[in-house]
């Protein structure tokens, strides 16, 4: 189930469209730990990347699916986990919570705060390609070279979901 917030944030003059484009509950379908061979020069990747993993999950209740790069050193997922996953988009870059100052009140960053806090892993990043494969809308976010495939078949390229957008992608095991 889709659900469409928009919030709008003040920050030093500048306005701030958060949109809510995912909250639902994801079952882990497939775990692949990452391998690599030699770089150019012949040195071995392998240790570059033995924390990160990549995990595939479908959506339960819908048609949503994504493929996520994490570090699974610190956040331990496995095969047929139920994670509850909130996917927040803003409009422009947004980096350090502790620098809002909104004009009215502080409700919406009081909001993504308490995300912050009700979740276990919390990534940021940006979106850098948007497009439409198999009938299915999908973006791509990068986390830092951590990279987050989502698709759905709802058609965001309606609603104002642009390239550049912030993405803060939050995750917690479900409770059963």
């Amino acid at each position: 189930m889709y659900r469409q917030d928009f919030l709008i944030l003040k920050l030093n003059k500048t306005l701030f469209i958060m949109i809510e484009i995912c909250r639902s509950q994801f079952k882990v379908e497939h775990i692949e730990n990452y391998s690599f061979g030699n770089d150019k020069q012949g040195n071995n990747m392998q240790n570059n990347f033995f924390k990160v993993s990549k995990i595939f999950s479908k959506e339960i209740y819908g048609q949503s699916e994504f493929f996520l790069d994490y570090n699974s050193e610190i956040y331990k997922i496995q095969n047929e986990d139920i994670l509850d996953v909130l996917i927040i988009g803003f409009s422009n870059q947004i980096s350090d919570f502790n620098s809002f100052e909104l004009e009215s009140n502080n409700e919406n960053i009081n909001l993504i705060k308490e995300y912050i806090r009700e979740f276990e892993y919390v990534m940021q990043g940006m979106i850098f390609h948007t497009g439409l494969e198999k009938n299915l809308f999908f973006f791509y976010t990068s986390f830092g070279g951590l990279i987050l495939k989502f698709y759905s078949n709802r058609n965001y390229s309606k609603d104002p979901l642009l390239m550049d957008y912030n993405i803060f992608l939050f995750i917690r095991k479900a409770k059963v």
